[in-house]
């Protein structure tokens, strides 16, 4: 079994849109959470087996411009579902998440939501335990 994510472009002479990357990442990020998808399991096309010719590389897409490197890493470094690299506040976001301050919902980080005051209360206790520990 296998899920494909297919990027339209021609990444063999042209360059992958940013927010093209950013979308590929958060698309990637849902399936892999959702069926359970290790990142050693996450192959360009070249990189699978081919059926008739029973090796892999016997084709060149997704090309070589295709961000292979930095799409894994994005991938790997899995701060919440719904945010990239691009969202303003993550770097912060992901600093308080690696701290267990910020915990996300159902792998969320949603950033328009409100925060109620029980929430804030959590957020504040996290902060003044990871400072005093």
């Amino acid at each position: 079994s296998s899920i494909g994510i297919c990027f339209l472009g021609n990444f063999q002479t042209g360059v992958m849109p940013r927010v093209q990357f950013d979308a590929g990442v958060v698309l990637a990020k849902k399936l892999m959470h959702l069926f359970a998808v290790p990142i050693k399991n996450v192959l360009r096309y070249r990189d699978v087996v081919s059926d008739i010719t029973h090796r892999a590389n016997s084709t060149l897409c997704p090309g070589k411009n295709f961000p292979y490197i930095s799409f894994l890493s994005h991938l790997n470094e899995v701060v919440f579902n719904d945010i990239t690299p691009a969202y303003r506040y993550y770097k912060e976001v992901r600093f308080l998440k690696n701290h267990g301050i910020m915990l996300g919902e159902n792998g969320n980080f949603v950033p328009q939501a409100l925060a109620t005051r029980e929430e804030l209360v959590l957020v504040a206790d996290r902060i003044l335990t990871h400072i005093i520990n």
